[in-house]
C-alpha cells in the first residue's frame, strides 16, 4: 500500500542530498584561496577581479541577444562571498531539513487522501496518532526521530535554530508522555556522536553539518522503505 507515495518520497531524499552536496561544495568558490588551489592558472586580471570583490554576479534564465535587456539577479561578489562563508552553510542545513520534512509532510498527506478523497482541502497536521490512522508500521523510536526532525526544522525556521521550550515540550511529550519544557534535544549523527542542547542555546552540530543530514536521511529512507515492504 502506498507504493507509488513511497517511491516519490524516496526520490525527494535523494534529491535534498543532491542539494546538500551541491550547495555545500560551492562555498569553496567563494573562499578566494581554496578557488586558486584548484584553478592555479586563472588569467591575472580573473585572479585581480576575484581578490577586489568587485566581479559582479548576474543569474540569468536565458543570454541576452544582442543589446537585449534580460532580468536578472544581480549581486556583487563580494556580498555572495560574505553570505556563503559567514551564512551560507547553516541556510544550506536549515533549507535541507525544511526540504525533507515537507516531502515527508507531503507523504502524509497523500496517504490520506488516497484512503479518503475527502481529505483533500483537510488540513493534515502530522502526529503519532497519524501512522495508527494509516496502519503505518513503524517502530516507535523511528515515530520519534522523524517528529525529532520536525521540532529541528520548525526552530530553524520560526527561533532562528534556537532550541526552545515550545519544542523542547512537544519533543518531550512524544519520547517520555510527559510535557517537560526544559528537556534538552539530543542530536545523533551518522558518525555515532550525539548533539545535545539545552532550551535557550543554538542547536548544537558540527560545522559543515553532512553527518547530522545523512542521519536524517537514514530516518526517512528506513521510514520509507519500511513502508514500502509491508
Amino acid at each position: 500500500m502506498f507504493e507509488n507515495n513511497v517511491e516519490i518520497a524516496l526520490d525527494k531524499v535523494e534529491a535534498v542530498k543532491k542539494f546538500f552536496t551541491a550547495y555545500s561544495s560551492s562555498i569553496v568558490l567563494f573562499n578566494t584561496n581554496a578557488f586558486r588551489a584548484v584553478s592555479p592558472n586563472l588569467p591575472p586580471h580573473i585572479q585581480a577581479l576575484m581578490d577586489s570583490g568587485q566581479m559582479g554576479v548576474r543569474v540569468l534564465e536565458r543570454a541576452p541577444i544582442g543589446g537585449e535587456h534580460v532580468p536578472a539577479i544581480e549581486a556583487n561578489i563580494d556580498e555572495i562571498k560574505r553570505y556563503m562563508l559567514d551564512e551560507g552553510q547553516h541556510k544550506i542545513f536549515e533549507y535541507s531539513i525544511t526540504l525533507l520534512y515537507s516531502s515527508f509532510e507531503g507523504f502524509i498527506r497523500n496517504c490520506f487522501c488516497e484512503i479518503d478523497p475527502a481529505k483533500e482541502d483537510a488540513i493534515i497536521y502530522v502526529s503519532p496518532q497519524s501512522f495508527t490512522e494509516l496502519n503505518l508500521k513503524a517502530d516507535p523510536s523511528v515515530v520519534q526521530d522523524l517528529l525529532k526532525i520536525r521540532e529541528i526544522r520548525n526552530c530553524y525556521m520560526h527561533n532562528k535554530g534556537i532550541w526552545d521550550s515550545k519544542s523542547a515540550g512537544k519533543l518531550s511529550k512524544v519520547i517520555t508522555n510527559s510535557k517537560d519544557e526544559s528537556y534538552p534535544l539530543q542530536l545523533p549523527s551518522s558518525t555515532g556522536e550525539v548533539y545535545t542542547t539545552s532550551v535557550g542555546e543554538l542547536i548544537q552540530k558540527p560545522v559543515n553539518s553532512a553527518a547530522i543530514l545523512l542521519w536524517m536521511c537514514a530516518v526517512f529512507e528506513g521510514f520509507y522503505n519500511g513502508v514500502k515492504n509491508t
